[in-house]
């Protein structure tokens, strides 16, 4: 069965359906054989919005056209709508943001997608981030100078950043909510 494509049709938007395969498909040719419908499919262009894959679709129910995330719309198709709990997102297990295929999406809350960019490491943190103002050699050795007794002041200091920034680096570092990656 492998290389077979499972279609689900994206009852909010004309004449779209997702594929198994992680796309989505638009509706060229249709035709009734026995009471049967039968479609003729091709891939919607997709493009990149940030981290994202995304397609240019027309809602049903009132003609406007709009942008929707590709994984938004193959998990939908093929895990249902979220629950009405608000919050959800749609995780990407395997760590890859354009994997949309449905194997590879899930609902979960904000911390479950978060465990998961840990997990695959591909979330932002330490020197990912773009924002850092410290490697992650840097934060080991605020760590370790706080460990042996040097205040958070003169940390700080040193590497020309806040004490806040030295209280947080050895909170994360503490509780585990940092994993140093060994070189």
């Amino acid at each position: 069965m492998s290389g077979t494509i499972e279609y689900k049709e994206l009852y909010d938007y004309a004449g779209l359906f997702a594929g198994s395969d992680g796309h989505i498909y638009s509706v060229v040719d249709s035709e009734i054989i026995d009471g049967t419908r039968y479609v003729t499919l091709q891939p919607v262009r997709e493009y990149l919005c940030g981290d994202y894959a995304t397609v240019h679709v027309m809602r049903r129910h009132d003609c406007t056209e709009t942008i929707q995330n590709v994984h938004a719309l193959v998990c939908e198709a093929f895990n249902g709508r979220p629950s009405r709990r608000k919050g959800l997102h749609i995780r990407h297990l395997n760590g890859n943001s354009m994997d949309n295929r449905p194997c590879n999406l899930a609902y979960g809350t904000p911390r479950q997608n978060w465990e998961d960019k840990i997990l695959t490491n591909t979330a932002t943190i330490g020197e990912k981030n773009g924002r850092a103002k410290l490697t992650d050699d840097q934060r080991r050795e605020v760590y370790d100078m706080y460990a042996e007794g040097c205040s958070q002041k003169k940390i700080a200091e040193q590497f020309g950043v806040t004490q806040g920034a030295v209280s947080k680096i050895i909170k994360q570092c503490r509780s585990g909510g940092y994993a140093f990656i060994a070189s």
